[in-house]
């Protein structure tokens, strides 16, 4: 259910912040952003509802100049609590239309674990019944699995990708523009794969190309080598691996010295190159660096 809150924003010494706080006194945390073509400002993310102890995904549009859009669930933001447990949205797309999507996941209580959840909402911040006949929807991938979903992109057909990761395998997951899954993606609207036969795997940011081809941003972790590695796959637009991108698909990189690397975000360069960016853990210091790295377009 979506609930109305007081808004408290605060502009701080016109240093250019902004601070919200969208229960009173809760714990919130922002994950994402997006700027419609008149300049309105969406960020994403979930709050710690103090009533129920429980996390929600939480939804703000600002005006150009900071303030809170008013226009926007008469509050400037909204919060939407998908189950009786915890829920963390991660990411937002923004429609042609308008509409805008979060997703992330959320906990069922049916199984004890978390499924892929998708939210779309109206320009004006109502949920969009359109979407599942609810506006919500929740994918448990393969039946009391533990299922994230970290990433997201909007296909130039409107159809929604969801990555992220399943019992330890990467996972792709592609919804049709009503919410439902996309069977003809994969094998009934999942792409699952594991980076070796012993990986425990995460799928995280990813872009689609022009020629629709699909690149997902992640990490893999060898129990046996004890060492977690950038992770670069790339997908065709039926959710086969392409094997043209460094003869398997798969790309992996494993800095040296450190043996602790995650991939969190790709890009792709006007001439096709990609680049990847994470963090690593730095031995010498045993602190996290930054963590860049480009690939040619064929991995």
């Amino acid at each position: 259910m979506s609930s109305i809150t007081p808004p408290i924003i605060q502009l701080i010494d016109n240093l250019g912040l902004v601070n919200n706080d969208i229960f009173s006194n809760s714990i919130d945390t922002g994950r994402s952003v997006a700027v419609q073509l008149d300049g309105k400002i969406l960020q994403g993310g979930y709050s710690i509802n103090p009533l129920t102890g429980n996390s929600e995904f939480v939804l703000a549009r600002y005006n150009p100049d900071g303030s809170v859009d008013l226009s926007f669930n008469s509050t400037g933001k909204v919060t939407t609590d998908i189950t009786s447990g915890s829920d963390s949205a991660l990411n937002i797309l923004l429609q042609t239309d308008g509409k805008i999507i979060l997703s992330g996941w959320c906990f069922n209580a049916a199984t004890g674990n978390y499924d892929f959840a998708l939210v779309r909402y109206n320009s004006d911040a109502s949920l969009d019944t359109s979407f599942n006949g609810t506006g919500i929807i929740t994918t448990d991938i393969s039946g009391n699995s533990a299922d994230y979903g970290r990433g997201s992109a909007l296909q130039a057909d409107g159809k929604i990708l969801i990555s992220g990761d399943t019992n330890g395998q990467l996972t792709l997951v592609r919804y049709n523009i009503d919410g439902s899954l996309d069977t003809s993606f994969g094998i009934n609207g999942f792409a699952i794969n594991h980076m070796s036969s012993n990986s425990i795997d995460n799928g995280r940011r990813m872009v689609v190309q022009a020629d629709g081809k699909i690149l997902v941003s992640g990490d893999s972790y060898d129990p046996i080598t004890l060492t977690n590695q950038f992770v670069l796959v790339r997908y065709n637009s039926d959710g086969s691996l392409d094997t043209s991108f460094n003869g398997s698909g798969i790309e992996t990189q494993q800095f040296i010295p450190s043996l602790n690397a995650c991939g969190r975000g790709v890009a792709l360069q006007a001439d096709g190159k990609v680049v990847e960016c994470g963090d690593l853990l730095n031995p010498a210091t045993s602190n996290s660096d930054i963590a860049v790295v480009r690939y040619n377009a064929d991995g």
